[in-house]
């Protein structure tokens, strides 16, 4: 057991070591001060003496403030620098030190979102039941976290059509708001500046590097939208590749004609959805961090016009569920 009395005498001679310290950063400024307002050259001293003191004492009296601010810094910094060092340790101290360094990683981001809305708009394709059309609009706002500028891949990338024989997938617009008026520009459907390529043989993808300015700054708000082909009975993934703070799923389908589900990786369930006629709404208060995912479900109500697809939504929604976590999962904006 510690002895209450040596801790006593330890912060006693710890504060008496800082008394001291300020005493005589006191006495300098005095001696300085006095020194620098002295008459000098109304004395009998040697010239040499009337020429060096007074710099003397000017920096006998300058040098005090120099050390409180140099000091205030240096605390700041440690600090600082400390509490970044054993940050991962204290949360995940009862982790191996293998997945301690992940969790390093996860507090490393300095790029977030601060708001991100999704809306889903489901149309019926005439004709063809067993499919439907959906437009996805999704909006956020980007933020440095870091007290510098950095650069950040503005990205939008989505899965090629599966069914091409009813509608091939289409970037239809790209965007970016500065409010600082640098880098904003929106891209539309036919512009020469939206050319979406085609990356790993099956990724339809368009990008812009923008720079972000150092903390605080006013939000960058970033918009996406795409049209693809679904079956009728379908699921759409959305694996976080950056830490989300709020995010709002807004689904608008047919009324009557399909039923609508979200579900999350990262918590158990959802708030109670905001329902109107044709509309549904979740607003979750759970952030999103890194590899997070929602799923947004959809099938038809009629289940006579889509038992024959079943079998190929089981083997799609497996086939989507392994996406790297850098980019979106298929059919998904990724910023």
């Amino acid at each position: 057991m510690v002895n209450p009395l040596h801790r006593l005498r330890r912060f006693w001679r710890a504060g008496a070591q800082r008394a001291q310290y300020y005493c005589l950063l006191l006495l300098s400024f005095v001696f300085g001060a006095t020194g620098a307002s002295w008459p000098w050259q109304q004395t009998s001293a040697p010239e040499f003496l009337r020429a060096v003191v007074p710099k003397i004492a000017e920096a006998l009296m300058i040098a005090p403030i120099i050390a409180l601010m140099v000091d205030e810094a240096a605390k700041r910094k440690l600090l600082r620098e400390f509490a970044n060092d054993i940050s991962s340790n204290i949360i995940g101290r009862h982790l191996p030190v293998s997945m301690r360094e992940a969790v390093r990683e996860y507090q490393s981001v300095s790029v977030i979102r601060r708001k991100w809305n999704v809306t889903y708009t489901i149309t019926e394709i005439a004709g063809l039941a067993g499919y439907v059309k959906v437009h996805t609009h999704s909006e956020w706002e980007l933020e440095n976290c870091l007290e510098k500028s950095q650069a950040c891949p503005f990205r939008f990338a989505v899965e090629k059509s599966w069914f091409p024989e009813v509608g091939e997938t289409e970037i239809t617009r790209f965007g970016l708001e500065d409010p600082y008026g640098v880098e904003s520009f929106d891209y539309h459907k036919g512009d020469k500046e939206l050319r979406p390529t085609l990356e790993e043989g099956d990724l339809v993808v368009t990008g812009k590097p923008i720079a972000l300015p150092p903390k605080p700054h006013a939000p960058f708000k970033c918009w996406v939208e795409c049209v693809e082909v679904y079956r009728s009975d379908y699921s759409t993934p959305y694996v976080a590749a950056s830490p989300v703070e709020r995010l709002t799923v807004r689904v608008r389908y047919p009324e009557g004609r399909f039923k609508i589900g979200l579900q999350l990786s990262f918590d158990d369930s959802t708030n109670s959805p905001l329902h109107s006629a044709g509309e549904v709404l979740w607003e979750l208060s759970k952030p999103m961090l890194v590899g997070h995912s929602f799923f947004t479900t959809w099938s038809r109500t009629d289940r006579d016009q889509s038992t024959s697809v079943a079998g190929e939504r089981s083997e799609g929604i497996g086939r989507r569920n392994i996406v790297a976590l850098d980019r979106p999962a298929p059919h998904a904006p990724s910023g």
